[in-house]
């Protein structure tokens, strides 16, 4: 649809100059045609538009412009407000640019792509810095979750073989003789050292005889890498196990998560009659001891056993990454950001931002100091020649070259005209 028509005055054209192009950008399109009585302009990119008639329009003179909206983004937007901006806009251009407004546009323009690619540079290093967090996040819970499934599989290995070929463990099930069954978990509870060995991430290892109520233990150590557990909590672990084992409650067919005083156990049981070998997982300790992150255990289902999770609203400052074992989901949460890196790069931007901005500043006072200044003089002088004082000489000192030369050609003209005159 055609929305509004515009008349240049007559003293913007030149019939001798003809210019035509035609951009497609995307769904935007302009056309500009221009000959010595008619020229047209159509867009609909409103921040397209906005540059075409701040730079284009005082480049090239036309006679008519012609503008059409047709974007749904222009036909959303009240007819009163598109109004008021198409009046400040031809009250804009219709008059011709001071040097003043050429600077100021330049420098404007100038200053706002510094500041975006000052703004890309500084997104790109930290998009590269959270690719580089996520590699190595996602490294970090690779080796991590092969680590433990290892371990896993091997407590389970250990405890099944032991129950399908253990002599010692047959008779524990059938509780053949007290001293017997002493001397049968004696030789059971030496090979439980090397079996913890081989999975550090495992807590502890149990043997417990029902029918002679007999309870032996291996913890992990703090030789062999992990942190003790504490005689209190030793004490509820064994005390819970023997009451689940007697309660017929413990689950023998998969690894199963149990709390035990306040900490989250995961736990594996197997059993020949009423002899059970059963390993044990601290997850608690698991989590705290993830390094540049935040390390949580879930079940598939979704519900957290052990770790933390971030706040809802503050998920997206987070690299989220999840991994799967033995039927227990693990959940990594590192920061997206490194944050010296965040810091180095925030203070590279202000620091840029405003180096370009005292530049510009500079800048902006140097053209006025030594061009614009002068040509305001030379301007007052001309108004003062018109209104009948040949008088007027230009005395600025100006500091380049080609207004030097103007100072002198102008005080040259007036010299020959006053000459001239007399």
């Amino acid at each position: 649809m055609v929305h509004r028509f515009f008349q240049i005055p007559t003293s913007l054209i030149f019939p001798e100059r003809r210019f035509c192009a035609a951009i497609h950008q995307h769904h935007s399109f302009l056309i500009i045609h221009s000959i010595p009585n008619s020229s047209f302009l159509i867009a609909n990119d409103p921040a397209f538009l906005v540059l075409l008639l701040t730079v284009i329009v005082p480049i090239i003179n036309t006679s008519f412009i012609h503008l059409c909206y047709n974007a749904p983004i222009i036909q959303s937007i009240p007819q009163p407000t598109i109004t008021l901006a198409e009046e400040l806009l031809w009250n804009w251009i219709k008059n011709r640019f001071s040097i003043r407004q050429h600077i100021t546009l330049v420098l404007t323009l100038l200053t706002v792509l510094i500041v975006l690619l000052i703004g890309v540079c500084v997104a790109v290093v930290r998009e590269q810095s959270r690719t580089r967090l996520t590699s190595a996040a996602d490294s970090y819970l690779s080796l991590l979750t092969r680590t433990l499934e290892n371990q896993l599989v091997i407590q389970e290995s250990y405890i099944t073989s032991q129950v399908l070929n253990s002599e010692e463990l047959h008779r524990l099930g059938f509780g053949e003789g007290h001293t017997q069954a002493y001397l049968d978990s004696y030789k059971l509870h030496t090979g439980f050292s090397s079996a913890m060995a081989a999975g550090n991430d495992v807590t502890a290892l149990y043997l417990y005889s029902e029918p002679n109520s007999i309870l032996m233990s291996e913890y992990a150590t703090a030789q062999a890498g992990r942190p003790t557990e504490t005689q209190i909590q030793k004490t509820n672990l064994e005390e819970t196990l023997r009451s689940m084992v007697d309660a017929k409650t413990l689950n023998d067919e998969r690894w199963t998560p149990y709390v035990v005083s306040g900490q989250q156990y995961w736990v594996r049981a197997v059993h020949y009659y009423g002899a059970w070998l059963i390993s044990v997982v601290n997850l608690d300790r698991q989590c705290s001891q993830a390094t540049d992150g935040m390390l949580a255990f879930a079940q598939p289902d979704g519900v957290l056993l052990a770790g933390t999770r971030p706040e809802e609203g503050k998920l997206s400052h987070y690299i989220s990454l999840t991994a799967e074992t033995e039927g227990l989901v693990l959940e990594y949460y590192v920061p997206s950001t490194d944050m010296d890196l965040d810091n180095a790069m925030n203070l590279a931007l202000a620091v840029g931002i405003t180096a370009v901005l005292a530049a510009i500043c500079f800048v902006i006072w140097y053209l006025r100091s030594n061009v614009v200044h002068p040509l305001d003089a030379l301007v007052d002088a001309m108004r003062r020649i018109s209104a009948g004082d040949l008088s007027v000489r230009a005395d600025w000192n100006p500091v380049n070259l080609e207004l030097q030369q103007v100072k002198e050609a102008f005080n040259v003209m007036l010299n020959e005209i006053e000459t001239l005159k007399i």
